[in-house]
């Protein structure tokens, strides 16, 4: 995991499981310290926080589902969900994210996650 650049305030985690040939469910948990949110994905404020594919091996990530924020901002712990398109046997997302507080925003920055795919038993998948 890679935290934002002059943060540490925005903590993720990526869990990868096969579903069908071809199909991968990611779920992403992010866990945001006390006292700092993120601006959820239509926030007009700030730099909203958004789901991407790493790299450019062909990967389409569709369904991608954030909670519904509260007045636009995220905090705590929660959940993103996304459906992939890749046969690989690991993945690579990354999530944008810009931490604030009442105070403060920081400097924009990404998170890199990274995960082997599973089988639904929690096996590494295979196609």
């Amino acid at each position: 995991m890679t935290r934002p650049r002059g943060s540490d305030h925005v903590h993720a985690t990526l869990r990868a499981v096969r579903t069908a040939p071809g199909r991968v469910r990611a779920t992403v948990e992010v866990s945001v310290e006390p006292g700092w949110h993120v601006y959820g994905p239509d926030s007009s404020e700030g730099k909203p926080v958004a789901l991407t594919v790493d790299g450019e091996r062909g990967h389409e990530l569709v369904n991608v589902r954030f909670p519904q924020a509260a007045d636009g901002l995220l905090s705590g712990c929660f959940e993103v969900e996304a459906e992939l398109s890749t046969t690989d046997p690991d993945v690579t997302l990354v999530l944008a994210v810009q931490a604030c507080n009442k105070v403060i925003c920081e400097a924009p920055g990404s998170l890199r996650l990274g995960a082997a795919v599973k089988a639904p038993d929690g096996v590494p998948g295979q196609e």
